[in-house]
């Protein structure tokens, strides 16, 4: 069937197949940011109550081993209660195939890892410096605030985490998932969103060559009619001997249409005298003849 197309009927045909396809793409990114960011927003909550819970519960066991079980040794709190959540940690595999809890704390410039990190096997890190760039969310730990964010882990991997300080033990606390992981459903969905996309523009390129490309070469080949009908008037008009016009029905009777030999016998061309507030249809008309035309009515037809 597009084989039987025009030209322009064709060009019709992609134009409309294209903008279907713009519509379609924009309608599915549009709803899949919206559903990023509202989930991505949702994560970040989840990792921020996690990581406040679990900063909580780590700091009421602190001050319970600091006045129960100090033994009246300086230090020796911290180091019960660091102990007994490093034991915890060990049964504690992480959330998701990346999510992980990690403790640090500062030593000069350095930030130590204090638990076993599941990226490394359940190996502690090695220590970072406290402005390196895989220092990312603990550095803010470190420095005494809280929030969440998208940066850099211990091991350069992007992350987004949610941060807290843990003054009593003076110690920072980080729950963080890989950025990828996060991701990868979404682009899963931007991979099938896009499929059902293409499906969808075929089927409706098949609707339209069946159902409105054959109107539009109706209404294509009507306006080639019309012109060609236009022209084989203005054609005859231009030959036949004499002024052929048309002019409106107002008071000034303002000139409609007028055909080229008017130039010969009012040395002005036709367009001068269409729509023309000064000129009507009476300015056409020899001076000898005016009198005898505004009386017996002689005017537009």
């Amino acid at each position: 069937m597009t084989s039987r197309k025009s030209a322009e009927g064709r060009s019709i045909y992609w134009r409309t197949i294209l903008i279907l396809a713009l519509i379609l793409i924009a309608v599915a990114g549009a709803g899949i940011r919206v559903l990023y960011v509202m989930t991505l927003e949702d994560m970040r909550e989840n990792l921020q109550e996690l990581a406040r819970s679990q900063a909580r519960v780590l700091e009421a066991v602190a001050k319970f081993d600091a006045f129960n079980q100090s033994g009246g040794t300086e230090g020796a709190a911290r180091s019960a209660t660091l102990s007994q959540f490093k034991e915890g940690h060990r049964a504690f595999t992480g959330f998701r195939s990346t999510g992980e809890i990690i403790l640090a704390e500062r030593i000069g410039d350095e930030i130590v890892y204090l638990l076993p990190a599941r990226k490394l096997g359940f190996r502690i890190p090695p220590p970072v410096s406290l402005r390196a760039q895989e220092a990312g969310p603990m550095e803010a730990a470190i420095q005494g605030r809280s929030g969440t964010v998208i940066d850099y882990d211990y091991q350069g991997d992007r992350v987004l985490a949610a941060y807290e300080w843990l003054p009593f033990l003076e110690v920072g606390l980080v729950a963080k998932i890989d950025l990828r992981e996060f991701n990868q459903p979404f682009y899963r969905a931007t991979l099938i969103t896009g499929l059902l996309a293409v499906i969808a523009i075929l089927i409706g390129a098949a609707l339209n060559a069946r159902a409105v490309s054959p109107l539009i070469e109706r209404i294509i080949q009507g306006a080639k009619t019309i012109s060609e009908r236009e022209a084989t008037y203005r054609q005859l008009v231009d030959t036949i001997p004499g002024v052929v016009y048309r002019a409106g029905a107002d008071d000034q009777l303002t000139m409609r249409e007028l055909s080229d030999p008017i130039q010969e016998i009012a040395g002005r061309p036709a367009a001068s005298f269409l729509n023309s507030a000064e000129f009507s249809y009476l300015d056409i008309v020899l001076p000898e003849d005016r009198a005898e035309a505004l009386v017996t009515g002689t005017g537009p037809f």
